[in-house]
């Protein structure tokens, strides 16, 4: 019996024992631990890491009206609003948050469909997943340079928004901004970054977007596919990359700063609704389907400094219908306007030395052509017409001495002799230098020309002639001509009602 007595005694020491355990683990958590009610808000306080922050509070909803949140409780710091704190909460009309909100969680304010404001602290770094979807009044949105992610959805279906500003720091998901229909205007402001080379597909529904100034450089292809028909460009930009705005399918105008000395493949490829750009003077290149595709474009002016025009860089331009070509230009690239059947007249500039293959193909509108006199090699269906297609092609002035030529004189893949004018009539009229009709005549290519005749040169005037006592200029066929930059032998009618006969070069 004594043993069994002692046995007792030291279980009831170790019951007493492992309770006064429990009481002290109890105590320390709730010392580390706990939640408070401050004007209706409630609060989760973590005392080891000496910060709090905002908790759902049930039953849900709970909270209504105009929300103030404090910037400390129990001494802490208010740092964040917990996941689902407000979610569903739709009779919530505004938010004020201090300037200790490090993060807002995922679904936080969701479906807070009476949101109509909100601030975001310069303390912001954070707002996660579906922080703020649904949350269909909200209007504006002013984010603070210290935020640098937005997560995904977070602002999905707001589709009251209508205004938001950043800084270029800031990530943000592709989808972050997905529904958001009504978004009229997006300001960017210079971060530490002084380039965007993350996609702004997010905000794919922005009707205008603005970038600050200091910005140099933007990624390809980063605002491809996007919905805005204007975006104002900073003049320290320097750099564009390739397809920046490609598929802008909205864009109508835009003005390229002038310390850009590129524009780089696909920039512009499928704006379907392009009518203006300006390009700046310093621009020396237009890469490889540039502006291909841009139908709605009828005219663009390009600047003297430029060397290069891509292939396929304005590829089915079908409204372009005016064409002035630098001098500086060596070649013409393959396709590179291929399509471009609003063109009638069209001049190539001295010093251009190849046309290459398919470079005016299905250039169906045009009337007149000049070549210069240093062509050289003129490649196959460099102008030809589409099959069965009338011909409207009335005459050509080749000033080249030797007549220009393809570089092969069988194409594989057609298994015929190339030909740069395939598919045409051979109706037009060829006018060459003085001397050269009979090696015309006698070529392969030009020899299937009906009519060549040598430029008349007599009667010429070689005089320079006052633009201002021009009526008008005409073709020696008596068509008008809308523009004085043509080159070739036309026929002046002047003010005193005299005619005269010009030779342009």
């Amino acid at each position: 019996m004594k043993v069994r007595f002692n046995c007792l005694i030291m279980n009831k020491q170790r019951i007493i024992e492992s309770f006064m355990l429990l009481a002290v683990m109890i105590a320390i958590d709730s010392k580390a631990q706990a939640t408070y009610i401050v004007d209706g808000i409630k609060y989760y306080t973590n005392f080891e890491s000496q910060t709090a922050y905002v908790t759902c509070k049930f039953p849900i909803p709970a909270y209504k009206g105009d929300i103030i949140i404090a910037s400390t409780v129990a001494g802490l710091p208010v740092v964040g609003i917990d996941e689902q704190a407000f979610a569903d909460c739709d009779e919530v009309t505004s938010v004020l948050l201090p300037e200790t909100i490090q993060y807002i969680g995922n679904i936080a304010f969701k479906g807070c469909k009476g949101l109509k404001s909100i601030n975001f602290p310069s303390s912001l770094k954070t707002i996660c997943t579906d922080a703020f979807k649904e949350c269909s009044n909200l209007t504006s949105l002013e984010f603070p340079c210290t935020l640098s992610n937005i997560e995904s959805s977070a602002f999905w279906d707001c589709k009251s928004l209508r205004k938001i500003s950043f800084y270029t720091d800031l990530l943000m998901a592709e989808n972050t901004f997905f529904g958001c229909d009504n978004l009229d205007s997006v300001t960017v402001y210079l971060g530490n970054k002084t380039t965007i080379d993350q996609s702004y597909y997010g905000l794919r529904t922005a009707r205008h977007i603005t970038l600050p100034e200091g910005l140099t450089s933007i990624s390809s292809f980063v605002m491809s596919n996007m919905c805005f028909n204007s975006i104002s460009l900073p003049f320290t930009l320097v750099d564009l990359g390739h397809g920046v705005f490609n598929t802008c399918e909205n864009l109508d105008s835009i003005i390229i700063p002038d310390n850009v000395k590129t524009i780089s493949k696909y920039m512009f490829g499928d704006c379907k609704k392009l009518v203006s750009v300006t390009i700046p003077d310093a621009i020396d290149s237009i890469g490889d389907y540039a502006f291909s595709r841009c139908v709605a474009l009828s005219s663009i002016k390009l600047p003297d400094s430029l060397k290069y025009i891509g292939s396929y860089a304005f590829q089915n331009c079908k409204a372009l219908n005016e064409l002035h070509l630098p001098q500086k230009i060596s070649s013409i690239e393959d396709y590179a306007f291929d399509g471009c059947s609003s063109l009638t007249s069209l001049t190539i500039p001295e010093g251009v030395t190849t046309i290459s293959e398919n470079a005016f193909a299905l250039s169906t509108g045009l009337v007149s052509i000049s070549l210069p006199k240093t062509l050289t090699v003129l490649e196959s269906q460099a102008f030809s017409n589409e099959y069965k297609n009338e011909d409207k092609l009335k005459e050509i002035f080749c000033y080249a001495p030797i007549p220009p030529m393809p570089s092969k004189e069988f194409d594989v893949n057609m298994g015929i002799q190339t030909d740069p004018f395939l598919f045409r009539s051979y109706e037009a009229t060829v006018y060459v230098p003085e001397g050269c009709k009979d090696i015309y005549e006698n070529n392969r290519v030009w020899g299937r020309f009906a009519k060549i005749e040598e430029l008349n040169t007599s009667g010429i005037q070689h005089k320079e002639i006052d633009e201002d006592s021009i009526v008008g200029i005409y073709t020696l066929r008596g068509e008008r001509v809308q523009s004085s930059n043509h080159k070739g032998l036309f026929i002046i009618k002047m003010k005193d009602g005299s005619t005269k006969k010009m030779l342009k070069n």
